[in-house]
């Protein structure tokens, strides 16, 4: 099951506060609830990629056999959900068992994998040309509207102080994500793959020289399997 990140989020620093609404009208009024929606927008759409973003391991496996690819699916979902449960200061936890190598089925294949980054990589420009770059845009259209709004010094400190620590302070709970959703290249991924077999499964040797194999032989819907590859 690929995992997302949760978001959360203060609802009460998304809203103009009480003290500030007698000064905030008007056009900086305008942009600012503009700047909120070009926000959610941005982020919708965001999530939708992040989702997208989170089975890269399982693109690394053509679609073209159905058992492979959920095979595939099923170990990646192994590997990658282990958790080590053992905290060093406590010692009456013992380690997670480690995952037995031969219940895993890993069919690496470059040209699916590769052909997923470039749907997905026109996807994500469009979001940073698209509603990324209309969020950013409104950003600035708010310190220009408040910037020529006539607030005095107090008040234009005053509204700094909100916009930027909390408003913009909870947008960057999702913005700072943003380029964290760039694909890893073959050569990252693959590697990223191997030290999570190291970590996480038992006697992992057999297993990691054939994941290794199937991903840069010419033909790579080759199957790969404990103890076992062509």
């Amino acid at each position: 099951m690929a995992i997302t990140k949760s978001y959360i989020f203060d609802t009460t620093k998304l809203v103009i506060p009480i003290h500030l609404r007698t000064v905030i009208t008007g056009e900086p009024a305008e942009a600012f609830n503009h700047c909120r929606h070009a926000a959610s927008r941005a982020f919708r759409t965001l999530k939708r990629i992040e989702r997208w973003h989170a089975h890269r391991y399982s693109a690394m496996c053509s679609r073209d056999d159905r058992k492979k690819y959920w095979d595939h699916n099923d170990s990646i979902d192994r590997i990658m959900s282990w958790e080590e449960d053992h905290k060093p200061r406590n010692p009456t936890l013992a380690p997670s068992a480690r995952i037995p190598a031969e219940i895993l089925a890993l069919y690496p294949n470059r040209r699916a994998y590769e052909e997923f980054v470039r749907r997905y990589n026109r996807t994500f420009a469009d979001f940073v040309r698209g509603s990324y770059c209309l969020w950013r845009q409104s950003v600035r259209a708010v310190d220009r509207a408040v910037a020529r709004s006539g607030l005095s010094e107090m008040d234009q400190q005053e509204w700094k102080r909100w916009w930027q620590r909390a408003f913009l302070g909870e947008m960057s709970k999702w913005e700072d994500d943003v380029y964290r959703m760039v694909l890893p290249k073959w050569e990252i991924i693959v590697g990223e793959v191997c030290r999570a077999i190291r970590r996480r499964v038992e006697n992992p040797e057999a297993l990691l020289e054939g994941f290794w194999a199937a991903a840069w032989r010419p033909q790579e819907q080759d199957r790969v399997r404990f103890g076992s590859f062509i």
